[in-house]
């Protein structure tokens, strides 16, 4: 038995370093795999006719309007609420023609009783909404806050986020393989310097004296 006990290995136990390099790995994954694919645009896409009825119900809490002049475009974003009042997010893309045009004739669902422009309408009527471009409609009706956003602007993330984050996550697993590497080799020589041969083990069991084979 206790030869039995002296041949038994003992249980390697886990490093600490071990575990934070597996979670800095993990964690550098995560934060990646997030921008690509979890950082997608949830806004409801609407229609001209759509956001023209928004506004007129006065159900656009704010409007933004980025100017996109290279493709002669523009992007209004901002939030609104339905009919049953859930607030959501929102984004209607147009050319700068329609934006800024005042000929054309919008259909339009009233969600309550209203007046519009001295005229009355119940709840459901239809009626057209025309003489007023969309960028009149969103500076009139808007019920919050209008304000203009710039196509050019960029955040820390789109510029340098990723490049630092991966020499930073590059730099920090390097040194750690290093100093695991240099301490298995350590370990190693100890362990050569420290072996005796197992004929002189023997030996040492049976007897006081140690001799080589």
């Amino acid at each position: 038995m206790p030869e039995e006990n002296n041949n038994m290995q003992p249980r390697r136990r886990i490093s600490f370093g071990f575990i934070f390099a597996t979670l800095l790995v993990v964690g550098l994954i995560a934060i990646f795999a997030y921008r690509i694919f979890g950082n997608r645009d949830t806004s409801t896409r609407l229609y001209n006719d759509d956001y023209v009825e928004l506004l007129v119900n006065e159900h656009v809490k704010t409007s933004t309007t980025t100017h996109h002049f290279e493709g002669s475009y523009v992007v209004i974003t901002g939030t609104y609420t339905t009919k049953s009042g859930v607030k959501n997010s929102y984004k209607v893309v147009m050319d700068e023609a329609t934006y800024q045009s005042d000929d054309l004739v919008y259909t339009v669902e009233a969600y309550k009783a209203m007046d519009y422009e001295e005229h009355h309408y119940e709840a459901g009527e239809t009626f057209d909404v025309s003489g007023h471009s969309i960028n009149y409609l969103m500076n009139t009706y808007t019920t919050g806050k209008v304000g203009v956003g710039d196509a050019y602007e960029t955040t820390w993330w789109d510029s340098w986020g990723p490049t630092i984050i991966m020499l930073g996550g590059s730099a920090i697993i390097m040194i750690f393989l290093f100093s695991r590497l240099s301490a298995s080799v350590g370990g190693a020589n100890r362990q050569a310097m420290d072996f005796t041969p197992p004929m002189c083990i023997n030996t040492l069991r049976s007897s006081s004296r140690c001799s080589p084979k």
